[in-house]
């Protein structure tokens, strides 16, 4: 006759309670991580790029922002362009503007084809005292190669203007560029100061559409076919990319919340 040995059956009463034991802490300890490190922030919806402008920070010529999303390419010698947490302002600080100086420009790092984009945008005043004009205010470039070639738009103290500059790259000299800038639509209502004007533009091939504080106010087929403001037939372009680019122009420019949507 044999005699019971509990031995085997506290053993295993001992594995089964340390099992679960370690199970629990395994999920509290996973628990406590967790709480203590903070969860990545999520990439925002919309798209290509996406800025509400939270980091704080100065740009001027040749600086990247800290999130890496734009950099300054020229602001005169007192310009600058500075996020405060809301918005960015972008400014010359220039008090003459003339084909060599008064404006700056920030650039996005990234490049765009098809999209749509939108952004609040406030003229925060013009820093020009000699001989201001109604055009000098915050303008964005969009499908920006470079100076020779990009659209553009604005909200001036008169009215809003749409167009492009699309000038052979064999030509070098400043005058003879601001040539090929054709003016393609004109129409108000203006844009007073430090007055926050909500732009979207929408571009699809050769279809643009311009968008204010949710109104369509243009549709445009740029296929070679539009006149501008001086009767000129406008070139179909030959470029249809580029980068989104926040450029006052004699003025100081308040930019906030951009975002690009791929179209």
């Amino acid at each position: 006759m044999s005699t019971f040995d509990p031995t085997n059956l506290v053993n295993t009463a001992k594995a089964d309670i340390n099992a679960g034991i370690n199970t629990r802490l395994d999920k509290l300890t996973a628990d406590l991580k967790a709480a203590i490190q903070p969860a990545p922030t999520p990439t925002p919806s919309g798209g290509y790029l996406y800025d509400d402008f939270k980091d704080i920070y100065t740009l001027k010529a040749g600086d990247s922002s800290p999130n890496g999303r734009w950099k300054g390419v020229f602001f005169g010698p007192n310009g600058y362009a500075k996020s405060d947490g809301g918005g960015i302002l972008v400014t010359p600080e220039a008090t003459k503007l003339d084909m060599y100086g008064g404006s700056a420009l920030v650039n996005s790092t990234a490049k765009f084809g098809n999209f749509a984009f939108d952004l609040d945008i406030t003229n925060k005043g013009q820093t020009v005292t000699e001989s201001p004009q109604q055009w000098m205010c915050p303008w964005v470039l969009y499908w920006n190669v470079n100076d020779h070639h990009h659209y553009y738009f604005y909200i001036g103290l008169q009215h809003m203007e749409w167009g492009k500059k699309d000038a052979p790259d064999s030509i070098t000299d400043q005058p003879t560029i601001e040539k090929y800038q054709y003016i393609m639509w004109t129409q108000g209502p203006p844009s007073p100061v430090n007055t926050k004007q909500h732009v979207g533009v929408e571009v699809i091939g050769t279809r643009h559409k311009i968008y204010v504080n949710g109104s369509l106010v243009m549709d445009k087929d740029d296929n070679g076919t539009l006149k501008d403001a001086q009767g000129r037939t406008v070139p179909k372009s030959a470029f249809n990319s580029g980068m989104l680019s926040l450029y006052p122009e004699g003025a100081r420019g308040y930019y906030q919340m951009v975002r690009v949507t791929p179209k």
